[in-house]
């Protein structure tokens, strides 16, 4: 999901499970700054006050440049710490612990310069991937429930983000794996009653890491290439298909390397989007609504919302735009009299640095935030370990 959603619309969810308006703007806040919290917004002096390195919720486009000029074959443990730690964590929240989703995918590929075999390891890890309605998303939605002396606002928001992601990431892992992220050789939109192929424009080398604009009127859409390794960096998370997963209005499938042993429709996947991002709207107002008034999270259970503020909802999640955020803001204001302001990333970091001592940069967002992610990381390494897995 893309900052439509994870601002306007965890704003809106707030507002609806009870948040006052005051603490939906920082639950709100804190669920987009996810997407923005990288190594360069990381300020050098939170390492002191938190006690031990801060932890970035995602990794900036030019961090990636390395590893499209020099394709790496065999991560090291610190490498893929690095990346896993934001992506798995915050973005791609692992999913399949007790295998719901089985492989059913290749088990050998010859191919590029080296020949592949699934392995025992690659078997585990595919338990990994990103699924909605899992033992982790209840895991991290009672623990901030039931784990705090007053509302974190901060960390309500950041699992907001979490938990939403669920939702536009199904069946992705936030880890390079050729055997479960590929896109395949096709993807098609259902558009007008009938599947159509997507004009699925491959990015030139020369053009990377950037994506360029996405066109939905045209129906042109921009993806990474292949790369001649089977753990190369376009196969981390959704990147070989763009931003397609991260789009409301769109109902697309394709055919991914984990599920390639099926015949026909068998060999597909479909995201019906529209439909799913309503579900995963319903089930944060009924996640919020557990953490404000301290009742158990079940997965599988959504708030039910008045049917005149579900069909304005709904008609926003299907407009055509790839960002949707003014009219997320307008019908805020319909509902609640006023818009609210746009986000602004570089606000929390702004007031922490004016602060004069420590602890008054403790009293901050910025602050609190960046606590917060360091705490939600050790709840997910922790759980995950409880079940068997550990990330590098």
């Amino acid at each position: 999901m893309n900052i439509d959603l994870h601002y306007y619309g965890t704003f809106l969810a707030a507002r609806i499970a009870g948040f006052e308006k005051e603490e939906a703007i920082v639950i709100a806040h804190s669920a987009q700054y996810v997407d923005e919290s990288n190594i360069s917004m990381v300020d050098s002096k939170l390492k002191e006050l938190l006690g031990r390195a801060p932890q970035p919720t995602v990794m900036a486009n030019d961090e990636y440049t390395k590893y499209y000029l020099n394709p790496i074959e065999d991560w090291s443990d610190s490498q893929l710490h690095e990346i896993q730690s934001a992506w798995m964590n915050f973005h791609f929240l692992p999913g399949n612990l007790e295998n719901e989703i089985p492989y059913q995918g290749v088990t050998s590929y010859d191919g590029w310069f080296s020949d592949w075999k699934l392995d025992a390891e690659q078997l585990k890890q595919f338990k990994l991937i990103c699924n909605t309605n899992s033992t982790t998303v209840q895991a991290i939605i009672n623990d901030t429930s039931y784990n705090k002396s007053e509302p974190n606002l901060h960390m309500i928001g950041l699992r907001m983000h979490v938990l939403a992601d669920t939702w536009s990431h199904k069946y992705h892992i936030g880890t390079p794996a050729w055997y479960i992220n590929d896109a395949g050789n096709s993807v098609k939109e259902f558009f007008n009653g009938e599947w159509l192929d997507l004009n699925f424009n491959v990015l030139k080398s020369s053009t990377l890491p950037h994506i360029l604009d996405d066109n939905p009127e045209t129906r042109d859409y921009f993806a990474l290439p292949p790369m001649a390794t089977y753990e190369g960096i376009v196969y981390l998370g959704h990147g070989r298909m763009g931003h397609l997963p991260d789009y409301p209005y769109l109902h697309y499938k394709y055919s991914p390397q984990w599920v390639s042993n099926n015949k026909g429709s068998n060999s597909e996947i479909e995201k019906d989007n529209p439909k799913e991002y309503m579900l995963g709207f319903t089930q944060m107002v009924y996640a919020l609504k557990c953490i404000r008034n301290n009742t158990p999270f079940e997965v599988n259970k959504y708030a039910e919302l008045e049917a005149n503020v579900k069909e304005k909802i709904q008609n926003v999640i299907n407009l055509r735009k790839v960002d949707q955020s003014d009219d997320w803001n307008n019908l805020i204001g319909e509902l609640y009299g006023e818009k609210i302001v746009p986000f602004n990333k570089d606000e929390w970091h702004g007031k922490f640095s004016a602060s004069p001592t420590a602890e008054d940069k403790k009293k901050t967002d910025y602050y609190l935030f960046n606590e917060a992610a360091l705490n939600h990381r050790d709840c997910i390494e922790k759980f995950l370990n409880s079940k068997g897995f550990s990330l590098k």
